[in-house]
């Protein structure tokens, strides 16, 4: 699969793929955890690591979006349903090279990642936007854990929809062990999107 391939139509609900690419070529190999299924990830993370031979685990609380992907389940890539019990993707997948964070419900975005903190190699993690358009994630309160985290910003520019705010995505990048920094200023190719 190539960056062409894997960043095809990347929109603001997607973005995350930018630093998603980023992690995978850094990491080049290991499991990869997928907390919350979507299109903006799922078919892109299945190609990427079928081409790669790495395994991938795709976790979501709605039957309704793992019913949308399950042709893309092989031994290689599994799906899993949580019902009020996310600790089980850690005892499935323990030490993931990558993972994606994007599940429901919001508040549990942070108690996962601490609970990954030492395991996984880099964490990508979307709707890292600020207040006043972001919901309240409380990523805020888990920073600090990571000595390293990059940002894929997204100009916010509400006087372009007339006054309103609108809510555009950001995504970040943290890791105790890979020092993603080194990814600010990679372009993204378009004038909206910068990493930082």
């Amino acid at each position: 699969m190539t960056i062409t391939d894997f960043l095809k139509d990347v929109n603001d609900w997607s973005n995350h793929r930018y630093l998603l690419w980023l992690a995978l070529e850094e990491t080049k190999t290991g499991p990869v955890l997928e907390l919350g299924c979507g299109d903006g990830s799922t078919p892109f993370l299945h190609d990427y690591c079928k081409a790669n031979k790495r395994k991938l685990y795709s976790f979501d609380t709605e039957q309704d979006w793992i019913d949308q992907f399950k042709q893309y389940e092989t031994k290689d890539h599994t799906f899993h349903r949580i019902i009020n019990n996310w600790h089980t993707a850690k005892d499935i997948c323990p030490n993931p090279s990558v993972i994606l964070i994007d599940h429901a419900p919001g508040e549990r975005r942070i108690v996962d990642i601490a609970r990954f903190e030492d395991e996984a190699g880099i964490m990508v993690c979307h709707d890292t936007q600020p207040k006043p358009t972001s919901a309240d994630y409380g990523y805020e309160r888990i920073w600090h854990l990571f000595p390293y985290r990059v940002d894929l910003k997204v100009d916010m520019n509400p006087e372009a929809f007339k006054g309103q705010i609108h809510h555009r995505t950001w995504a970040s990048a943290i890791s105790k062990r890979y020092d993603v920094t080194k990814w600010a200023g990679t372009d993204t190719g378009r004038k909206d999107y910068r990493i930082e």
